[in-house]
């Protein structure tokens, strides 16, 4: 099987999970469908429209990444990386955009949602071969606390570089 045939198998598998399992353990799709932010960075419908087209792109983007590990780290934090903004939401006003939502905070929210969902469900078998290790998942805990790869830029080496020092340098021995 060529690495592109492994690679689709892996995102029918992953975005399953992402439509199906995960909306049956947890009710953080339902508020993120909820959760519109119609602001001049995010013009998508709603959080969970927005969270499927960054997942899309991390495969695209993965596609010639042969490290398993390296690529489950990545979808993991695409798919983890905005489910803290429900709760993070509030409205304010300014005079230059008027009446607007707000979601500070909401990198480390989606962090924590993402430990807790790990602690209740990383051991189950609905993960299969997509387990990821207590080490990965402190590490994809501080991608998502820190938005990366995204806050870094466009090159992916670059960027996986940058998450692996950034990983150990948060005391994650081996990252991925």
């Amino acid at each position: 099987m060529s690495q592109i045939t492994d690679r689709m198998s892996h995102y029918v598998e992953v975005t399953h999970f992402f439509d199906k399992v995960f909306p049956a353990y947890s009710d953080l799709p339902t508020k993120m469908a909820d959760t519109v932010e119609n602001s001049p960075w995010h013009r998508e419908a709603n959080v969970l429209v927005h969270t499927r087209m960054v997942l899309d792109q991390a495969f695209s983007a993965l596609i010639d990444v042969e490290d398993l590990a390296t690529v489950n780290a990545v979808i993991l934090a695409s798919m983890f990386h905005d489910v803290g903004k429900p709760a993070a939401q509030i409205e304010k006003s300014s005079t230059d955009r008027g009446t607007y939502k707000a979601f500070h905070g909401h990198e480390a929210m989606s962090a924590n949602l993402f430990v807790d969902f790990m602690l209740t469900y990383g051991d189950s078998p609905l993960w299969g071969d997509f387990a990821p290790s207590k080490e990965m998942i402190a590490f994809v805990a501080f991608m998502i606390q820190e938005h990366l790869p995204y806050s870094i830029g466009a090159d992916l080496d670059q960027c996986l570089y940058t998450m692996w020092s950034l990983g150990r340098a948060a005391g994650v021995d081996r990252p991925l």
